[in-house]
């Protein structure tokens, strides 16, 4: 006779349940959760292997630590930030000198160690980029608006 208990811990059969007691149902809902959660890891495995499967420059384990050593220089020199700010090419120099000159200001000053507090500087020189491009909107349209109402250059004396 087999051992019926190792074959399904190993996951061989599914395991069944006759008596419809309370202990029984407990235990039938114990074994329901455990089966949505190995699902859940399952389609979780599936998700992170369909994501890397198509990352050409990482075919080995150097590569990978290459591009992990990369990304946190990136990250600590605030590259990572500025390139993730999107239109890179269009972006004006002198803003994001002073963008990243800020960050490492703000690092210097706080005494700035842990991830976490890392996050919240990158946020901070964020949202003072989305500041003055929206200040920098609302510029733009009042000049506009005076040319349409007044007819002439907003800007001429």
């Amino acid at each position: 006779m087999t051992d019926m208990t190792a074959e399904a811990e190993r996951g061989d059969i599914e395991p069944t349940l006759r008596d419809v007691d309370d202990s029984d149902a407990e235990l039938r809902a114990a074994l329901e959760k455990d089966r949505q959660r190995a699902q859940q890891i399952r389609r979780n495995a599936s998700a992170t292997y369909r994501a890397l499967e198509g990352w050409q420059s990482v075919g080995s384990e150097e590569d990978w630590l290459k591009v992990c050593a990369d990304s946190q220089e990136q990250y600590e020199s605030g590259q990572f930030l500025l390139e993730r700010l999107g239109a890179t090419r269009y972006l004006d120099p002198k803003l994001m000198v002073t963008l990243l000159s800020l960050r490492q200001r703000l690092i210097a000053e706080w005494g700035i160690t842990t991830a976490a507090e890392a996050m919240l500087v990158d946020l901070a020189v964020l949202n003072y980029y989305h500041a003055l491009r929206v200040q920098g909107w609302i510029g733009d349209l009042a000049l506009h608006i005076e040319h349409e109402f007044f007819g002439q250059d907003a800007l001429a004396g």
